[in-house]
């Protein structure tokens, strides 16, 4: 049998979209998303409808008046939620700003333990990746550094749950954009 280039294009997507990770119902599985503009800390994201807002205090060293704090539930009895927080970071060098936030989290989560820490790319200024867990959540921690604006995104869920959220976690840290003010 003979294959042309379309017919085997459409059968490697196939594939591919049938061997995807599949994520449990009312964790934005479906992916319908709304998109989050903050002007005033200066950021944009994608993140599932069914989410929940919420404004925060920022971390101590933090320049901003509140933070932002997503939650979506993942399971009512017994309740488990996945979250994720934004927050602006302050003016420091990368290495005072990456311990300035690191210091703020473990503050914020006591028992904190960092597992891992990698840049995102090796592009100047990378987003560097942080891992790290407490005794009841799992973390995958995104400290974007200036030159521009920093932030530090943090996604968390119950370790059982961690690794079936992390294709979620991962699609909506593409979704931020910094914005560029005047």
């Amino acid at each position: 049998m003979r294959l042309n280039a379309l017919s085997l294009s459409l059968l490697l997507l196939l594939l591919i979209y049938g061997c995807a990770p599949k994520l449990p119902e009312g964790a934005g599985a479906d992916l319908r998303k709304k998109l989050y503009y903050d002007a005033n800390l200066a950021f944009s994201v994608a993140v599932p409808e069914e989410w929940e807002r919420s404004f925060i205090s920022p971390p101590p060293t933090s320049p901003a008046k509140y933070a932002v704090f997503w939650r979506g539930e993942i399971d009512e009895q017994p309740p488990r939620y996945v979250e994720m927080h934004v927050a602006r970071l302050g003016d420091q060098n990368h290495e005072q700003l990456r311990n300035a936030a690191l210091n703020d989290f473990k503050l914020a989560h006591p028992g904190f333990t960092l597992t891992a820490e990698r840049p995102l790319s090796d592009a100047l200024n990378a987003p560097i990746l942080l891992l790290g867990n407490t005794s009841s959540r799992f973390f995958q921690l995104v400290l974007f550094l200036p030159p521009e604006v920093g932030f530090m995104l943090d996604f968390s869920a119950p370790p059982e749950d961690f690794e079936t959220f992390q294709p979620l976690f991962n699609l909506i840290l593409d979704s931020f954009q910094p914005i560029k003010q005047p």
